[in-house]
């Protein structure tokens, strides 16, 4: 048999001695993947045309990303334009055989403007015409008068037009300008998969760019800044010096002034961003209408909503472009969940708070020797109200055992001390075993866990001023909310100590905002708007307790309804430029209680309960208030009582004393309560 030619081999030198496939690129993928390209480029793989020739490794080679040499010819109608916001192929414009980026596409074919709905020059002028042809065999004067009349009206009717244009075409301005960046934004390929330390500085002068294009004018920004600090910061705040926030805020338009974008502080900027944020969402509609600049920028609720959530994303999208862990970083976490319990977002919460739990670890904020500064205790103890108050709500185990923490509680203020110790007093609950234990041991455990929250309620803030009145209203419904959860879970085995700790709390619920109404007038101070969300979740409490606990006095009953219809009133009145999410959402279910059938509350109250669990438990501000110590000891004595007759075989929960009697013995607590409020 004669012997065959050898066959011959198109691959490179690499490929070919270890045998491997070649794509005959120059360099080959292969080669590219193991770091050969200088063995490739040395011996490359072979032309597979017909002449079989051999390509060097250089930009001659017209095989390799082969471009047309001649040039793009227009067609009449071709648009190339790819959808997905992360590719980075060109786009083909039709007209001039240009290439361009997907922004500058977005920029000039995907904006959406409002549609304006007025009749164009031509429907006029066609209108115009027939009627002119339709009347042409009129006598020539009444045709000369019904021409000029038309001319006339048509006139009237294209210069209210074109005004009408103009002031459309300016009031999408901005918001095609916003649309146009948050696209660009969220279009950035592979922001998210990298650390800043991997970013080369072209990309982290880009992100800068993008952002200080989404701040508003300086004198609007002084103005959310002063409102920010002044309205919305007094009961859930991480920013404890506002001097040096100011400081940090003059130093930032400096550089953006002298053009000096590489000493532009990328986290800083994140945290201004949710301070404009949440300014902007806790608006006064008298604040907007009363300032040209504001209603000039954002005319209705729908744009002032649409710029909130675009800063809101692009602060997510900074966090995500630097993870580099620092304690602004957690400051724009817990300002970022703030903003999550505006807008009833409790999706967007779970995800914020085990990264901002993991930052905060990571700096070593749970480390007494580490934390040693004001601001590291208030962002700390702040997280773990935040995160305790998620798991009440969820049902789930906290992320941060806050009760064991030996980090010093904050010393700016009593409010802040007493929300760090309702956060921490609150998570004992979760040491607990209350599946082991019988009803009587459980109720000794929450009296264990009440009693200690009426420890330190002596050291209340003092009504010294406004700020601390408004301070004192939070504390004190914060605290009747958490103690009614605490005692809910028994009103179904119809104990009575339980339900009658229950009807008091909430009959005397609303009290402390009686009175500062009293002083402030509701529908003329902002500072009711930030409290809202807390008196809404104290009114939704009241609502289903009605639709539970049905054995109530008709006074009782008329006095709770009369307070949930107060603050309905209240809420209209309030006249938040955009309406918060959690009040809307709590309104409905108050509307939806309020006409709940008599027949079907019993019945549906485990159904109601998982449905405005995300209401009721709304973790947004922490405090506490005073509970009388004679409240405890009664609870004390009806467990004794309870346990005894457990422990003597009694079949039924409730104990000796009728519903009559307890409502007796219990009746001064009311008046202790109201002393305690005037």
């Amino acid at each position: 048999m004669p012997n065959r030619k050898p066959k011959t081999s198109y691959s490179c030198a690499p490929c070919k001695r270890l045998k491997i496939k070649c794509d005959h690129n120059v360099p080959c993928s292969s080669c590219v993947r193991n770091s050969r390209q200088e063995e490739c480029l040395q011996s490359p793989a072979k032309s597979l045309t017909q002449f079989k020739e051999l390509i060097k490794p250089n930009a001659h080679f017209g095989r390799i990303n082969k471009q047309p040499t001649s040039p793009i010819k227009p067609q009449p109608v071709l648009s190339v334009r790819k959808q997905s916001k992360s590719s980075s192929i060109s786009s083909i414009s039709s007209h001039d055989g240009t290439f361009s980026s997907p922004e500058e596409t977005y920029s000039k074919q995907s904006v959406p403007h409002v549609l304006q709905y007025y009749p164009s020059s031509s429907s006029v002028s066609s209108s115009s015409s027939s009627s002119v042809f339709h009347n042409a065999l009129l006598p020539s004067r009444e045709n000369s008068q019904l021409m000029e009349a038309i001319v006339k009206d048509q006139t009237t009717k294209l210069d209210e037009l074109a005004q009408r244009s103009t002031h459309l075409m300016n009031q999408n301005a901005e918001l095609q300008r916003q649309v146009g960046l948050y696209y660009q934004l969220s279009s950035r390929p592979g922001i998210q998969d990298f650390g800043i330390e991997q970013m080369s500085s072209d990309k982290i002068l880009s992100m800068k760019k993008m952002m200080m294009e989404l701040l508003p004018a300086r004198n609007i920004g002084a103005i959310l800044k002063k409102h920010y600090f002044i309205c919305v910061s007094y009961l859930n705040d991480v920013i404890i010096d506002p001097s040096d926030f100011e400081k940090d805020y003059e130093k930032l338009w400096s550089h953006i002034v002298n053009d000096r974008v590489v000493n532009v502080d990328l986290s800083f900027l994140g945290l201004l961003l949710m301070v404009f944020t949440l300014a902007l969402r806790c608006a006064p509609r008298e604040l907007m209408l009363s300032n040209e600049a504001l209603l000039r920028q954002w005319w209705s609720a729908e744009t002032l909503e649409q710029t909130c959530l675009t800063w809101f994303r692009a602060s997510r999208q900074i966090l995500a472009f630097k993870k580099t862990p620092e304690i602004t970083r957690v400051q724009i976490f817990v300002l970022q969940a703030t903003y999550c319990y505006l807008v009833d977002d409790l999706e967007t919460l779970e995800e914020i708070l085990p990264q901002a739990v993991y930052d905060a670890k990571k700096i070593r904020l749970d480390d007494p020797a580490v934390n040693d500064t004001e601001l590291y205790r208030c962002v700390w103890w702040s997280l773990c109200s935040l995160d305790t108050m998620r798991a009440l709500e969820s049902h789930k185990t906290p992320l941060i055992m806050s009760c064991y923490s030996r980090v010093e509680l904050p010393e700016k203020s009593s409010y802040w001390r007493n929300r760090a110790q309702m956060c921490k007093t609150l998570n004992t609950i979760f040491t607990h075993d209350f599946y082991s234990t019988g009803k009587a041991a459980k109720i000794q455990k929450i009296i264990d866990i009440d009693k200690e929250l009426v420890s330190f309620v002596h050291g209340f803030p003092a009504q010294t001023g406004k700020l601390s009145r408004f301070q004192r209203t939070a504390l004190y419904t914060e605290l009747c909310i958490h103690r009614y959860r605490l005692y809910e879970a028994f009103l179904q085995d119809d104990i009575p100590i339980a339900s009658s700790i229950c009807t008091h709390i909430v009959l005397s619920i609303f009290e402390m905002y009686k009175t500062i109404k009293q002083y402030y007038i509701v529908s003329q101070d902002p500072l009711y708007i930030t409290l809202s969300p807390i008196l809404v979740r104290a009114a939704i409490l009241s609502s289903v307790f009605l639709v539970r606990f049905t054995r109530l006095s008709v006074a009782d009953i008329d006095s709770i309804r009369k307070d949930i219809l107060c603050l309905q009133n209240d809420l209209g009145a309030m006249e938040c430029f955009s309406p918060l999410g959690v009040v809307s959402f709590g309104v409905e279910s108050m509307k939806y209680l309020e006409d709940f059938p008599l027949q079907h509350r019993r019945r549906s109250s485990d159904s109601l309960k998982m449905k405005l669990n995300s209401i009721m438990n709304m973790p947004e501000q922490l405090s506490i208030d005073k509970v009388p110590l004679s409240l405890v000891n009664e609870s004390l004595k009806a467990v004794e009582e309870l346990a005894e007759r457990d422990a003597t075989g009694g079949s039924q929960m409730d104990t000796d004393l009728g519903q009559d009697e307890i409502g007796e013995r219990w009746g001064y607590i009311y008046e202790d309560y109201c002393a305690f409020i005037h």
